[in-house]
């Protein structure tokens, strides 16, 4: 649970969020398959550090663990947030990013290639039936959202668990 100043986990600790010295607090966003996908190389240290702060299923496997931290996450910073805006968007909307930030309005810099980190090489992309197999309800969740967030191009339904068999099911077999 996040109420703005504190985060409660589910094992009753609670981590307070300081944001002294923070004028405006801007939400950063960027679609959920391409964040999920990217939290795959995550290191241990940085799944604790989330862990002070949001609950998370530090034995879940990466892409169960990143859905969970993608909306908490999210839905953390949210509590604090004045404004939000989409990564994708975000030439198109520098002007607004800058007097929500209280900057002077300029041309958006440009990053040099060589100075972003892709960790693209590193993951598999996943896409919506891949959270949909890994766990239906928790998917549905990152869509309910995503939505919210003005991510329209996720999916025209909600996503539904892929039928399997009784034997399957039971067994982990496939039925001939």
């Amino acid at each position: 649970m996040v109420d703005g100043r504190h985060a409660r986990r589910a094992d009753n600790r609670e981590a307070v969020i300081d944001s002294t010295g923070f004028d405006r607090i801007l939400h950063q966003v960027r679609h959920p398959l391409k964040v999920i996908s990217s939290m795959q190389t995550f290191s241990n240290s940085t799944w604790s550090y989330m862990a002070n702060y949001i609950d998370l299923d530090l034995k879940a496997k990466p892409v169960k663990r990143a859905m969970q931290a993608w909306i908490r996450w999210n839905k953390l910073i949210e509590g604090k947030a004045q404004w939000r805006f989409q990564i994708e968007q975000l030439k198109d909307q520098f002007d607004e990013f800058c007097r929500q930030a209280g900057l002077p309005e300029r041309a958006m810099p440009q990053v040099p290639h060589e100075a972003k980190d892709s960790r693209t090489a590193r993951f598999r992309p996943v896409e919506w039936n891949d959270l949909v197999k890994i766990d239906s309800e928790l998917a549905q969740q990152v869509r309910s959202l995503a939505l919210e967030y003005g991510y329209g191009d996720i999916a025209l339904e909600a996503p539904k668990p892929e039928k399997r068999s009784w034997a399957e099911k039971l067994f982990g077999v496939k039925k001939h």
